[in-house]
């Protein structure tokens, strides 16, 4: 049964990218995961590999990548969701697709960014070398409801497990109880920056994910040095930072999928060092957002309106009347945004603009995703 839903999923996920229905990284684990509910735990007893999860509201796909380079750079050999589909049919998808046929491919790692409620279900059918806990904040709240609620769901899967570790970001107050129901080695990171300056990357949260790789890196014994060495050509994840060139001018696109990423994302656009004269606001309420766009108005309004003063401000997606509404609340006043329900059409004018150089963009999930299909011709990879 095993090899039968191996080669399915190859089989979709071949159809998907040959017709350009998608990036092909969810319907092959969808169909798999439906045929073989078991492959999961097939799949752990075929391979003798060290599995790191990652999981939290914020910084799973930055840190994942992150814990991947360095390893990679080590030598190891490491598979990883790298699509950013963190469900179980993105993880299924992304062990079935690296999976050959004739004989074993020989594996270190499996690196995983975890949907903060898929966690306890995964930890169920595999048992990681590392967890990593980033943090826990208000997001998708018709989906998750509040941060107490996932942080009960994680403390149950916890609950008298000892055989990994644990690591955990020790400026989380709700974190502080979890070492009271689990009970194997607990190790802490913070948010240090004297490392974060010594890579390419920027804003203070990345420093975060940064320590948190390499505390996770240093269970294997990499260390410091190593790990800062191994990153000096590492590149942000899709969306989280990267730069693309479009049209003749340069369009930055920062992910801002709920209150936190938002606000962490104005604090690093109020830095004097990030130059930009133009800002993209584009905000969508599909399922995989979160239907509940209310927490736009968690959103820091003076950082906001700071952030928006002396730039064009352009605003779209399916919920654009709700942004321009908060914009306008915070401060921003309403001759000064332009609005479009067309995506494309709204990045051609700022691209056309002459006073217009540098746009930033700051998109929730899905609106990322539109955007750099218009950017790069593809969602994802």
């Amino acid at each position: 049964m095993f090899y039968l839903s191996l080669l399915i999923a190859k089989l979709v996920n071949v159809l998907i990218v040959k017709l350009r229905l998608g990036a092909g990284y969810t319907w092959p684990g969808y169909i798999a995961y439906s045929l073989y509910p078991n492959i999961l735990n097939a799949f752990k007893k075929r391979y003798s590999i060290k599995y790191i999860f990652v999981t939290g509201t914020n910084g799973k796909t930055t840190t994942s990548k992150l814990i991947t380079h360095i390893l990679t750079k080590e030598s190891y050999r490491v598979i990883s969701n790298k699509s950013g589909a963190n469900l179980i049919n993105g993880i299924v998808s992304a062990l079935l697709l690296e999976t050959g046929f004739l004989k074993k491919k020989s594996l270190d790692f499996c690196v995983l960014e975890v949907d903060e409620l898929t966690l306890p279900d995964l930890l169920s059918k595999i048992e990681p070398k590392a967890l990593v806990l980033l943090n826990l904040s208000r997001d998708q709240l018709d989906r998750y409801g509040e941060v107490d609620t996932v942080l009960e769901k994680w403390i149950g899967a916890l609950r008298q497990k000892r055989n990994f570790s644990l690591v955990m970001d020790s400026t989380q107050n709700e974190f502080h109880k979890i070492p009271d129901y689990f009970l194997g080695p607990v190790f802490y990171f913070d948010g240090d920056v004297s490392i974060l300056e010594k890579t390419n990357l920027i804003g203070d949260y990345n420093a975060k994910n940064l320590n948190a790789a390499i505390t996770v890196c240093g269970l294997f014994g990499i260390g410091k040095e190593r790990c800062v060495n191994a990153l000096s050509d590492f590149s942000v994840a899709y969306g989280r930072g990267e730069e693309i060139d479009y049209a003749g001018k340069k369009f930055r696109i920062f992910l801002a999928k709920n209150p936190s990423s938002f606000n962490n994302n104005l604090h690093l656009l109020s830095e004097e060092s990030l130059e930009y004269d133009s800002l993209l606001f584009v905000l969508n309420d599909e399922v995989r957002d979160g239907r509940d766009i209310s927490w736009i108005y968690d959103i820091d309004p003076q950082l906001l309106n700071n952030v928006c003063k002396g730039k064009n401000i352009f605003v779209t997606g399916t919920r654009q009347l709700e942004m321009c509404t908060r914009l306008v609340y915070a401060g921003v006043s309403s001759q000064l945004i332009k609005n479009d329900f067309s995506l494309k059409e709204i990045i051609d004018t700022s691209a056309s603009m002459e006073a217009v150089s540098k746009t930033v963009i700051l998109p929730n999930y899905s609106a990322m995703l539109e955007v750099r299909k218009i950017l790069t011709g593809k969602e994802i990879l």
